[in-house]
């Protein structure tokens, strides 16, 4: 965003702090988008949430490529509205569908699996990633993770 709107990529320059500073707003713009979302979407009908579910997803979709491309503040802005949208759809809808189908004999034990579902490809990846790193990239993996120190 610094780079694309601020035309910089020096960290100690006035035009990257401004975008740090925007990020700020823009991340307060996200939040309060994703929670007008939320208002809406609660009032919906059950039977129209699989359509709101593709809509909020695309939104997300359409956020990053803009923020990708954009180099317009504002136009960022309104990107982070659609970013807010597509996150609280992402999070909330898939166990609002599930739990809106259930009927209430074993509603535990569905959301149990479904959370399942959810996390271990997750843990799998995560456990994977620390024999595969090191294949792929090498001594390479080890010096980003100390860079920091």
């Amino acid at each position: 965003m610094a780079k694309n709107i601020w035309h910089t990529t020096d960290p100690t320059s006035a035009g990257f702090q401004a975008a740090g500073n925007w990020y700020g707003v823009m991340t307060a713009f996200y939040s309060v988008a994703a929670l007008l979302w939320g208002l809406f979407y609660a009032k919906t009908k059950a039977n129209q949430r699989k359509f709101w579910y593709g809509f909020g997803l695309f939104a997300d979709a359409i956020s990053i490529i803009i923020v990708a491309l954009t180099g317009n503040k504002w136009v960022a802005l309104l990107a982070f509205a659609l970013y807010g949208i597509g996150n609280f759809t992402i999070n909330t809808l898939p166990f609002t569908i599930l739990t809106s189908s259930l009927h209430g004999e074993n509603e535990g034990a569905y959301l149990g699996l479904f959370n399942i579902a959810v996390c271990m490809p997750q843990i799998i990846g995560s456990l994977i990633s620390f024999v595969l790193f090191p294949m792929v990239i090498g001594a390479f993996s080890v010096a980003i993770i100390h860079e920091g120190e």
